[in-house]
């Protein structure tokens, strides 16, 4: 399989960025600041290997535009879609995945490998559900 196409983000477009995507959309500024991104913007082509199952959790991953299909066992699960995020779970509890996401056409996507999965993300998402 080839490696997808990718680029490290400019430096700033990670707050405005984030802040652009629903999830975030209510989150302030200062917080999504002081995450510790590292960044990078990849594309998937069609079959594309985006998560593997069994795969340790060492990053997560947002889809900004595209669909993905989400197997365990090779038994299809759910399709994906832009502004979701993928492998959430797996990350902040920092075990391996239990399910393959597989790029349906040409995916972009925010693959995030840095940040401190108990730290940062847990608050936003939590500042995110009790809003």
């Amino acid at each position: 399989m080839v490696d997808p196409i990718h680029w490290q983000a400019e430096p700033g477009l990670d707050t405005a960025l984030l802040s652009s995507l629903p999830l975030f959309a209510h989150v302030p500024l200062d917080l999504l600041a002081s995450i510790p991104f590292e960044d990078v913007l990849r594309y998937y082509h069609d079959g594309d290997v985006i998560l593997q199952q069994g795969d340790q959790a060492d990053c997560l991953v947002i889809l900004l535009h595209g669909q993905a299909r989400v197997l365990t066992d090779n038994i299809f699960l759910t399709a994906r879609k832009p502004y979701d995020i993928l492998g959430e779970l797996a990350f902040i509890n920092q075990t391996t995945r239990n399910a393959t996401v597989i790029a349906q056409g040409t995916v972009q996507a925010l693959v995030s490998t840095s940040v401190k999965p108990r730290g940062f993300v847990f608050r936003v998402c939590i500042y995110v559900n009790f809003l």
